[in-house]
Parts: structure tokens; C-alpha cells; sequence
């Protein structure tokens, strides 16, 4: 199944990624829903506009954040488009599929 079925056959759209630091790396997949009236006409994270790019930055060095802390528990090492953003998603599925081959089996009682 190739990246272009994905996005048909599905009702998100990828647009980009980043990379945060929190207590491990941590990419953050941007997508939206498939035909959104608002953002759907963006191909890639490099065609939204600065300020939203900024606002989406400032989410996700926030939002585990208590409120009134000091520190900053999350730091944002780069944002990154779609094509490497869907590499990303290819290498998570894989890591899972390694992580629970057995997955089937187990469910199954054969273990």
C-alpha cells in the first residue's frame, strides 16, 4: 500500500510534523481531516502560514505544562514536512509490528 492510498482511503490528511524534546523524543504527526473546509488546502506543514506554525510550536511546548510552571519541559528541535513526516509513520509501524509480532497469538490463548 503506497503513502497516496493512505490519504485517499483515509479520512486524515498528513501535513507535517515535529520534533519534541519532552523526556525522549517525541514526533508530533499534524494531520487534518480529509477534505477540512479551513486547512485542507494545504499540502504541506511549509504552507501554512508562520503564525499558525508558531501557535502549533507553542502547543506542544505547552500543553503538559502545569499551570504557572517556570520551566519549560518540552523543546522543539524542528518541524518537518510530509514526506518525512510519513517516514516517520512507516518506522513506527514497523517498530511496532517488530514489538508485537506475537500480538495475534496471544490473543488467540496459543501462548
Amino acid at each position: 500500500e503506497k503513502k497516496t492510498d493512505i490519504v485517499q482511503e483515509s479520512w486524515l490528511v498528513i501535513k507535517g510534523s515535529v520534533k519534541c524534546i519532552l523526556y525522549d523524543l517525541d514526533d508530533k504527526i499534524i494531520a487534518v481531516l480529509h477534505k477540512d473546509s479551513i486547512f485542507g488546502g494545504w499540502d504541506d506543514i511549509d504552507h501554512l502560514p508562520a503564525s499558525l506554525v508558531q501557535r502549533i510550536k507553542h502547543y506542544f511546548t505547552t500543553y503538559k505544562e502545569a499551570p504557572g510552571a517556570k520551566h519549560r519541559n518540552c523543546e522543539i528541535t524542528d518541524v518537518y514536512g510530509r514526506e518525512e513526516a510519513y517516514e516517520v509513520i512507516e518506522r513506527s509501524r514497523q517498530d511496532y509490528m517488530e514489538k508485537y509480532k506475537n500480538l495475534a497469538d496471544l490473543l488467540e490463548g496459543k501462548y
